[in-house]
């Protein structure tokens, strides 16, 4: 009724991305329920709890601990950086992926790998941006008799223009000096492969991916052989085991 495993699922998520993750209950208690009750002069037969969410997944990244020497006192979230709501620790379930130096927040390895992050993305930009831009040009048509405003200048522009744009076969004449420099022979690989690779790669390793889960994408790059592989395989499960114990907990 609460749909409570995708509320969990979206938790955890956030639990592996940010570092913690939020889930508030609803925290009435037997005794203030019987007050509101009898306020309202109802049975609880009167009342439909139909779509009532008793459970709710809190945005990570709007909460923030607030706490003394010993203990978390409240935790104020921010909505539309305008609102703050404070919830109390009652009803709040806080789960931090990693407890480093006694801090209230949750770590994750993504903290670390934020800057390999930002640099594949922008190493899929550049590659986006150069096929967008069809790339770079394949042949440089140089005159070097011939002035901006020549009328050969002029027709033999036009003529490339409309050879490529119509993407006909065919020839190409002109009168006048002219001579073509290729520039682009389509034969590039990806560029920055090792980088992006030894990125992806470090990334994976540091939530103990087994690398026969990444070979596809790294191809012959990182290699192992077939105990290290079942090791890191076993590790790997032993990760999630825990994980799924810290929930269950």
């Amino acid at each position: 009724e609460q749909m409570f495993k995708q509320k969990l699922y979206a938790a955890v998520t956030d639990w592996i991305i940010t570092g913690e993750g939020f889930l508030w209950h609803s925290s009435i208690n037997k005794q203030k329920y019987k007050e509101i009750l009898f306020k309202l002069n109802a049975t609880r037969d009167d009342i439909d709890t139909n779509g009532i969410h008793m459970l709710k997944n809190v945005a990570s990244t709007t909460m923030n601990p607030k706490y003394d020497e010993k203990n978390i006192l409240r935790y104020d979230q921010v909505v539309n950086a305008k609102q703050t709501i404070s919830w109390t620790p009652d009803e709040i379930i806080h789960a931090k992926f990693m407890d480093l130096d006694g801090k209230p927040n949750g770590f994750t390895p993504m903290f670390a790998a934020k800057p390999m992050i930002e640099t594949l993305g922008l190493i899929i930009d550049y590659a986006g941006y150069y096929f967008a831009g069809g790339g770079a040009p394949e042949m440089a048509w140089v005159f070097p008799k011939e002035n901006a405003n020549s009328v050969n200048f002029i027709k033999a522009k036009a003529a490339i223009r409309e050879f490529y744009n119509a993407k006909k076969r065919g020839h190409l004449f002109f009168a006048g000096e002219m001579t073509p420099q290729k520039i682009n022979d389509w034969n590039k690989d990806m560029e920055f492969r090792k980088l992006f690779v030894m990125y992806v790669g470090s990334i994976a390793f540091a939530f103990n991916m087994p690398l026969h889960r990444l070979q596809s994408i790294l191809g012959g790059d990182m290699s192992s052989g077939t105990g290290a592989s079942d090791l890191s395989d076993s590790g790997y499960w032993r990760n999630i085991y825990e994980a799924q114990d810290y929930w269950e907990q």
